[in-house]
C-alpha cells in the first residue's frame, strides 16, 4: 500500500555536461493510490508518467520547505494570494515543463492538506486526468519530500554536478537542528524562509514568544503575513491582556455534552455545524429559533455587549483570545460593534468547548486551520440558524432587504447571514 503522498523518479540516461533541464526522469506522483501524473492528449496518447527534469520540483520544495509544511491559508475568502500560490502550488515549479496542479496547505499542527485538480495544458497538449485530496501527517509528508529531494541531490552528486541552488538549500535544511526548528516553523507559517535575513520579523517573534508563549505565537503566525505580523501581535497581546478583566464564562452546561471529534474524513466546517446542532438539541433550543444564541450565551454567562480592548485596526487577522481553565473560560473580544462581538463570542464558545477540562489559551483568527474553520461554522449556525433563514426565503431565494432584516433580527452583521445563505444553497438577488 502506498503512502498518502509519494513521488517516484526513474532517471533517463544523461551526461554530466548536460544542462539541468536536460536531466530528465520518468516522474510519477501519487496522492493516496491515485497517480496524479497520469495524462492523456488530444491524440488519445495515454501515459502513467511525465518526462520532466525533477531538479526544478526538488528546488521549489527545498526553497519553500517550511511553508509547505506549516503555512495555512490566511483566509477562507475565495481565491488565494498569488504569493501564497507561488509557495504552495507545484505550478510554480514547472520551468516550461507541464506538471500536475498540486497544492499543499497546512490545516493543523499535525496535518497538511494535499490537493490535486485535473488540468489541461494547451501548450503541451497534455491533460492531467486525476483529481484527489488527502490529509497527510506532517512527518510523513516531510519524509516523502525528503526521499525525493535526496534522490535528486544524489543524482547530481553522481553526475559530478556541484554548487547548485538546490544542493545549497538542501544542506541548510539538513543542518537545521531541533533548537532551530521552532523558529523555522514560525517563519514558515508566515510564508518566509528562515534562512534569509528577517530582522524586523525576528524582533516581533521574540517579543511574542516572551509575552504570549510559543503556542499562541504559532497561532499568531498561522494567521499573519510578514506585512500584518506587527499589528496582529499588538492585537493578540491586547486580547490576551484583557482576559484577566473579562467575566467568567461557565462551561459546566457543556461538560456532559461530548463535542464531536475532528475527523479528516469530512470537511472541518461539518464538525462546527454538528456541534451547533448538538448543543441546541441538548439545551432544548429549536433549530429555527432566531434568538437561540441568547439562550446559549445566557446559560454560559457569555457577555457580548461591552468591549474591554480598543480595536484600532479591524483589518488584522486577530479577532480575540480565549482562556480555558477546566470548566471556566474567559473571552477577550476585540470587535468594536456588538454584532461583530456576538459572532466572535460564539466562535470563542466553540474553542473553549474544545478545550474543556484543560488549561489552554487560543487566539480567534481568520486562518484556515481546522479548529478555526470549525469555530466559524459553529458560530454562524448558532447566531444565524439556517432553518430560520430558509423560512424567510421564497423559492430558495433571498432579497438584499431580507438579508438586512435577518441580520437585524439576529443582531449580527449582514455578511454572516449572506454566507450562511450562500453556503447552504440559497440564492441572493443583486437588487433589493
Amino acid at each position: 500500500m502506498r503512502k498518502p503522498f509519494e513521488i517516484e523518479a526513474r532517471w533517463l540516461p544523461s551526461d554530466a555536461d548536460q544542462k539541468l533541464a536536460e536531466h530528465l526522469a520518468e516522474l510519477r506522483v501519487f496522492i493516496s493510490d491515485k497517480n496524479v501524473t497520469r495524462t492523456t492528449s488530444s491524440y488519445r496518447v495515454d501515459q502513467d508518467h511525465i518526462d520532466v527534469p525533477p531538479y526544478y520540483l526538488a528546488e521549489w520544495m527545498t526553497e519553500n520547505w517550511w511553508s509547505i509544511l506549516w503555512e495555512p491559508r490566511k483566509s477562507d475568502e475565495p481565491g488565494d494570494d498569488p504569493d501564497y500560490v507561488q509557495r504552495h502550488c507545484t505550478i510554480a515549479a514547472q520551468h516550461g515543463f507541464a506538471l500536475p496542479r498540486i497544492q499543499f496547505s497546512a490545516v493543523s499542527d499535525q496535518e497538511v492538506e494535499v490537493a490535486c485538480t485535473s488540468r489541461f495544458v494547451a501548450e503541451a497538449d497534455v491533460k492531467f486526468v486525476e483529481s484527489g485530496k488527502v490529509y497527510v501527517p506532517k512527518s510523513e509528508l516531510a519524509g516523502s519530500m525528503r526521499a525525493f529531494v535526496s534522490a535528486v541531490v544524489d543524482h547530481l552528486t553522481e553526475k559530478g554536478i556541484k554548487d547548485t541552488d538546490l544542493q545549497e538549500a538542501w544542506e541548510l535544511i539538513l543542518d537545521t537542528d531541533g533548537d532551530a526548528e521552532e523558529y523555522c516553523i514560525l517563519l514558515g507559517a508566515l510564508g518566509l524562509s528562515p534562512y534569509s535575513e528577517n530582522t524586523r520579523i525576528d524582533d516581533v517573534i521574540d517579543r511574542s514568544v516572551e509575552m504570549l508563549g510559543m503556542d499562541l505565537t504559532k497561532e499568531l503566525c498561522f494567521a499573519s503575513t510578514e506585512a500584518t505580523l506587527k499589528t496582529a501581535f499588538q492585537r493578540a497581546k491586547g486580547a490576551v491582556d484583557s482576559l484577566d478583566l473579562a467575566s467568567v464564562v461557565d462551561l459546566t452546561p457543556l461538560s456532559p455534552i461530548k463535542l464531536v471529534n475532528d475527523s479528516y474524513d469530512v470537511p472541518a466546517w461539518q464538525r462546527g455545524i454538528k456541534a451547533a446542532k448538538l448543543l441546541r438539541q441538548r439545551l432544548g433550543i429549536r433549530e429555527d429559533d432566531a434568538l437561540g444564541s441568547d439562550v446559549v450565551f445566557g446559560r454560559l454567562n457569555v457577555e457580548t455587549t461591552s468591549q474591554r480592548t480598543a480595536a484600532k485596526d479591524e483589518t488584522t487577522p486577530i479577532l480575540g483570545a480565549v482562556r480555558t481553565e477546566r470548566e471556566e473560560a474567559r473571552f477577550g473580544l476585540l470587535q468594536s460593534s456588538a454584532p461583530q462581538r456576538r459572532f466572535a463570542a460564539a466562535r470563542a464558545t466553540f474553542l473553549a468547548w474544545s478545550s474543556i477540562g484543560t488549561k489552554k489559551q487560543h487566539l480567534i483568527t481568520q486562518s484556515v486551520t481546522r479548529d478555526q474553520q470549525a469555530s466559524r461554522a459553529f458560530a454562524a449556525e448558532i447566531v444565524a440558524p439556517i432553518a430560520h433563514i430558509r423560512r424567510r426565503a421564497e423559492r430558495r431565494h433571498l432579497t438584499r432587504s431580507a438579508i438586512a432584516s435577518l441580520s437585524e433580527e439576529f443582531n449580527v452583521t449582514s455578511d454572516v447571514v449572506w454566507k450562511q445563505a450562500i453556503n447552504n444553497g440559497l440564492s441572493i438577488s443583486r437588487y433589493s
